[in-house]
């Protein structure tokens, strides 16, 4: 009997809470198709920084673990209270407690199931989706791609299952046993008694707790000062535990100042429907303090993962040309170059090469004028001719520069050019160790390479004919390759002449230059997108997650109290409310419960962006792309967000309307 009884109340529970099913499917589908991904050998293979990805999957498989207890707890929870009054008659009609317990855990045990073996079949069309694109970053043909062994993700993805059911059925079972018939009769007039308390000076507590909050973006915008300063851990530690109560805060006591601004001035109470929402709303946010000021902390941590994913991607991007801007440079003495040129020989076409020489200025040298702090290891200005300098702008497709005999110019990185336009005057002119005083033209940023200056920050380009008697600092072999170069030729280069960049100190320890001496464009591209693609789809993985169980949560709230709303708009129907302004009420009062947790973390990261654009921007291709950065991150969770907005929304219009 028990047993028909499960299965009877298993495919209504199906049906009611399609979304949440449908929620947690979809993130097991995604647990499985990175877990999929992470063990496949094509993608490993791909670059050895790819190696890393399986290690990050079981990292943050850690804190997925965590949130879709989270949401399936929740939900469990949610359901026993809707069916207290159930479990109660049952108990009264003199079915043992632990039958109750035992039928509502494999009913939902069921559950699980069924949306676990469905998120193989899923996660498995989403590996292939998933990897078509990772294949289409490396500019790989894109194939199959499974895991060596396919037990091992099936194994993982069962394991994670198993924790997190065994971890939420086991707290059902406490709560369970824990209660009472005299309980469950009673439970859900306890919830409306809750919802019904009054809180006093919650508009004084709301903007108590609103200015911890910006007292916590203070700290953190104080601690983000620049490159190089590094911020207190402590002090960051404590803001972000400010900020964290400043949202639970907040969220608790928006309700009353709600309220106290509706029922201010008797021209906004009375207005239309507004006295009936602000009712409706406020009467939820007390009963779901807790919960809609986690789900907001979720939303923020979403907003923080998928807009910091796409900063780094697009600093990583722009850096390439930056650290490579040819396929090949070396810096080494010229006498080593024949070496390097067999390697390459072996494998590549030659379609440009040069070399060239870099010297040095100590005599009356911008490096002199720099503060201590400004100033970088290279004690010396670096200086090229200007004939070199523009054979490698042609090289790079760039516009080339002229030179009067007695100019010179700066090419300088965006840091370097805010320190030295406020040193015009002192960089006036500078004099050459061969006694020539030049005048500078001008300074520009564009086409910087630190592989030109030896990481000083500029390079001092000055007429071919100034050179004559400097001393060389260093030589440098410039080549493009027809071509794509990968980091397999890098470690050949760099074990063609390893003896000659390594050095034994007066302690016996060996030290090898050979990675700052030797820059291959594939290799950066590889190891950089590798980077990205790590951190993209790990924060993709943590957003989608988070963005679902926020999404599921709202709407399983929502439309759980959907035989309310059908009564309380029956009643506005009798009393004359026409059926468009209903609608209007129903629109109103969704869009706003599923908009108020967004409007905190939507300021709060947009300000957070702000701050990391102010450490960054000197990393990225202009002051203000950071804003269609932040917000082509956001797009994503704001489509997944606006599915379950219109999936509640629907389903809540439809009942009221059957």
């Amino acid at each position: 009997m028990l047993a028909k009884l499960t299965f009877q109340n298993l495919k209504k529970t199906c049906k009611n809470y399609l979304i949440y099913i449908i929620s947690i499917t979809l993130s097991f589908s995604l647990m499985f198709s990175f877990n999929l991904i992470a063990n496949a050998k094509d993608v490993i293979d791909l670059s050895t920084t790819m190696e890393n990805f399986k290690a990050t999957m079981i990292l943050v498989n850690c804190i997925i673990l965590f949130v879709l207890s989270y949401l399936i707890n929740y939900t469990i929870k949610f359901m026993f209270q809707k069916r207290s009054k159930e479990f109660g008659t049952y108990m009264l009609l003199g079915i043992e407690k632990r039958q109750i317990s035992k039928m509502f855990l494999l009913e939902n045990l069921l559950m699980g199931i069924i949306a676990l073996l469905f998120s193989f079949f899923i996660g498995y069309i989403f590996s292939q989706i998933l990897s078509f694109i990772i294949m289409n970053i490396f500019e790989r043909p894109y194939k199959v791609i499974l895991a060596n062994d396919l037990g091992i993700p099936i194994l993982y993805s069962i394991i994670y299952f198993a924790i997190i059911y065994f971890i939420v059925l086991f707290l059902t079972h406490r709560r369970i046993k824990k209660t009472t018939i005299h309980n469950l009769l009673n439970l859900e007039k306890k919830n409306e008694e809750r919802k019904n308390t009054k809180r006093k000076y919650g508009t004084l507590k709301f903007f108590f707790f609103l200015l911890l909050g910006i007292i916590a973006l203070l700290m953190i915008n104080h601690e983000f000062i620049g490159i190089g300063i590094e911020p207190s851990f402590t002090k960051i530690a404590l803001a972000s535990l400010i900020l964290i109560i400043s949202i639970y805060g907040i969220t608790f006591n928006l309700g009353d100042t709600l309220i106290n601004f509706i029922l201010k001035k008797d021209s906004r109470k009375y207005k239309k429907n507004h006295l009936f929402i602000a009712r409706q709303f406020t009467s939820k946010i007390r009963i779901l303090s807790f919960t809609l000021s986690t789900i907001s902390l979720l939303i923020l941590l979403t907003f923080l993962s998928l807009s910091i994913s796409n900063l780094m991607n697009s600093i990583l991007e722009h850096q390439i040309n930056l650290v490579a801007p040819n396929d090949i440079t070396i810096i080494d003495d010229e006498e080593n170059f024949p070496k390097y040129l067999d390697v390459i020989h072996k494998n590549y076409t030659i379609e440009e090469q040069l070399i060239y020489h870099n010297y040095k200025n100590d005599n009356d040298s911008i490096y002199q004028k720099l503060s201590e702090e400004e100033k970088s290891w290279n004690e010396n200005d670096t200086i090229i001719r200007l004939s070199d300098y523009n054979k490698l702008m042609k090289m790079r497709g760039e516009k080339q520069i002229s030179l009067a005999s007695n100019e010179y110019a700066l090419n300088v990185s965006m840091e370097m050019n805010q320190i030295l336009s406020k040193k015009k005057e002192e960089i006036k002119t500078i004099t050459l160790p061969n006694q020539e005083t030049l005048e500078l033209k001008n300074i520009f940023t564009e086409n910087y390479s630190s592989m030109y200056s030896l990481g000083s920050g500029y390079l001092v380009i000055v007429p071919d004919e100034k050179i004559h008697n400097l001393e060389i600092e260093e030589s440098n072999l410039i080549i493009n390759t027809v071509e794509k170069t990968n980091e397999l030729l890098e470690n050949e280069l760099i074990n063609a002449v390893n003896n000659e960049l390594c050095e034994e100190n007066e302690n016996g320890y060996t030290y090898c230059y050979s990675m700052a001496n030797i820059s291959v464009k594939g290799s950066y591209e590889s190891r950089n997108k590798s980077t990205t693609t790590i951190l993209s789809f790990t924060l993709f993985y943590l957003a989608f997650i988070f963005t679902t169980v926020c999404g599921a949560i709202l709407a399983i709230q929502t439309l759980s109290d959907q035989e309310k709303y059908k009564y309380r708009f029956q009643v506005l129907s009798k009393l004359g409310m026409e059926e468009k302004d209903l609608h209007k009420s129903i629109f109103a009062e969704t869009s706003i419960f599923f908009i108020f947790p967004i409007i905190y973390p939507l300021i709060t990261s947009f300000i957070i962006n702000c701050i990391l654009n102010k450490l960054f921007k000197l990393f990225l291709p202009n002051n203000h792309s950071f804003i269609s950065i932040y917000l082509s991150g956001i797009s994503i969770f704001l489509i997944i967000y606006f599915i379950y907005y219109l999936a509640t929304y629907f389903g809540i219009k439809k009942n009221i309307e059957d």
